[in-house]
């Protein structure tokens, strides 16, 4: 329980930076266009070929990070995928009717952004969120479980890490399945959460679910 605490804040706010991030320069891709979005999908796309676990685990090795420096790096690599889809949505509603209606009417890009495509973009966000913070749970048992990682900010994965210590004793199952346990089931259970989330926001697939019924 105690470790649960360093697990789930690093996680859950790394990837509530992350996703802010990633609206933001979605957003700028796709409103702007021109420059901004040659430069940002070309960023994009360097960092989705890059292994986000070796640069994380070639960083914390050099920095031996804690909570907050984890918080940045995590906020730095796992920004990419949401960024991309956001644009893509973001390029979608702008060929909308009732789009191209405000702007016919003189609304400004800031207007239509606040009221136009950041309210569409609410699904997305709660389910990009949700993914994010799978990730991140998961690469932050990872570091901590090789050694990388602030020794005094007790986590998930240290506890496995310590559970090597035991492995020739009866005490190692006690060190391994408690943290192991909890680090399946967290994953499974943002897993599930995200799995609902799409099918309740996500318009398309509600049609779907009527349909069946």
């Amino acid at each position: 329980l105690y470790g649960a605490r360093t697990s789930l804040l690093v996680s859950v706010t790394a990837a509530a930076l992350s996703t802010v991030l990633s609206l933001g320069l979605g957003l700028m891709a796709g409103v702007f266009r021109g420059p901004w979005e040659r430069i940002i999908l070309r960023l994009v796309d360097v960092m989705l070929v890059i292994p986000v676990f070796l640069i994380a685990l070639l960083v914390a090795a050099y920095f031996k990070p804690g909570p907050l420096t984890l918080i940045a790096l995590f906020t730095v690599l796992l920004w990419p995928p949401g960024t991309r889809i956001i644009w893509n949505r973001v390029l979608s509603l702008k060929n909308q009717e009732h789009f191209t209606s405000a702007r016919q009417f003189g609304a400004g890009t800031f207007y239509m952004v606040r009221r136009h495509l950041v309210p569409e973009l609410y699904p997305l966000l709660a389910v990009n969120f949700i993914q994010v913070v799978r990730r991140a749970v998961f690469m932050e048992a990872g570091l901590a479980f090789l050694g990388v990682f602030d020794p005094t900010a007790k986590s998930w994965g240290l506890m496995l890490h310590y559970a090597r210590q035991f492995v020739f004793t009866g005490a190692w199952k006690w060190w391994l399945l408690p943290p192991g346990l909890a680090i399946s089931f967290t994953i499974i259970a943002f897993a599930l959460v995200g799995y609902s989330l799409e099918s309740v926001l996500d318009p398309r697939l509600r049609r779907h679910m009527h349909a069946g019924y």
